[in-house]
């Protein structure tokens, strides 16, 4: 009699479990295979960043370099765990890098990732590029930070911050400077807080209202011709001129003369001042007594010479 049962060496058929446990496996490979794949695609800046980060590590050359920091930058915030890995580097020159390669990221990032933590370095090269770059990505959360911290008891950390004020143009800046060379306990922060300073006393055409504020800054320029204190070592504005004319020395291979103070010698907040008022001024101008009798009288006198160098606008339109 016919049966119904299969062949004796016939395959059991699957069963409708098996083929369904089958391909659930199949669509969950395939599944974790496209979202695989979307990580990657997602994520492919941010893994591109860290091989640009691992190569700017690795290089000395200029143009290497550069390249590698622009294609940091074009990225946006995609770059910012390897940026910062730049900043945790134990080399100051790799740390210096982080400063421009963390251009394409968004103000706040970093300002706090990057440049507080620059600002804050042991090396006083790094804090003052990081003071620089503060002041002149003009974020009003940045221009308040480096004055909060242009008061700290760290001298380094102090004067970067005083040197970066000087290119803040903004009353805030200038009572800030003020307000260091009238309270702070280092010579040196002083000193460049004076330097500083002078940078908004310049006269210009573009510079008109900058004798403006809380403070008078010409009258605390004249309080500090009495400031007897003493520093060493070289102020901002004088580093500035030593690595350009260095980079001239060793591009032409000419001697720039140059009239910048040794760095060991020691000298005082007030012929700082001086130097600064005779360049104002246009007359001699020499450090004072701390018991000067008429301070009122000398700074009308300098504010009164200032003024007469001070380029006049013109009243009337030139005509045809």
């Amino acid at each position: 009699a016919m049966s119904d049962s299969p062949p004796p060496h016939s395959p059991a058929p699957k069963s409708s479990i098996q083929s369904s446990g089958y391909s659930a496996r199949f669509y969950l490979i395939l599944a974790a295979m496209v979202v695989a794949f979307l990580v990657v695609v997602l994520q492919r800046n941010s893994i591109r960043a860290r091989y640009w980060a691992y190569q700017l590590k690795q290089t000395d050359d200029f143009a290497e370099q550069a390249y590698y920091i622009a294609c940091l930058a074009s990225i946006g915030d995609a770059a910012t765990e390897s940026v910062e890995s730049l900043v945790w580097d134990s080399r100051n020159e790799v740390r210096m890098l982080a400063i421009p390669a963390s251009q394409g990221l968004t103000p706040r990032i970093r300002h706090e990732l990057v440049l507080y933590a620059l600002i804050l370095d042991d090396d006083e090269e790094l804090q003052a590029s990081a003071a620089t770059a503060i002041a002149l990505s003009h974020w009003k959360p940045g221009e308040q930070f480096l004055i909060a911290i242009s008061q700290s008891p760290s001298e380094s950390t102090a004067c970067a911050a005083a040197g970066g004020l000087s290119r803040i143009d903004s009353a805030a800046a200038v009572d800030a400077l003020c307000s260091i060379i009238q309270t702070h306990k280092s010579p040196k922060v002083r000193a460049q807080a004076v330097e500083s300073l002078a940078g908004h006393l310049q006269p210009s055409l573009v510079n008109r209202d900058a004798m403006t504020g809380k403070l008078d800054p010409i009258s605390v320029m004249v309080q500090a011709l009495g400031d007897s204190g003493e520093f060493t070592g070289k102020l901002a504005a004088e580093r500035e001129i030593e690595t350009v004319s260095s980079a001239v020395t060793a591009r032409k291979g000419l001697r720039v003369a140059t009239s910048a103070p040794s760095a060991s010698a020691a000298r005082t907040v007030a012929s700082v001042a001086a130097g600064v008022l005779t360049d104002l001024t246009g007359e001699t101008i020499e450090p004072i007594p701390a018991d000067f009798a008429a301070p009122s009288r000398l700074v009308e006198r300098c504010k009164s010479l200032i003024a007469q160098r001070r380029p006049r606008l013109p009243t009337t339109l030139p005509g045809p």
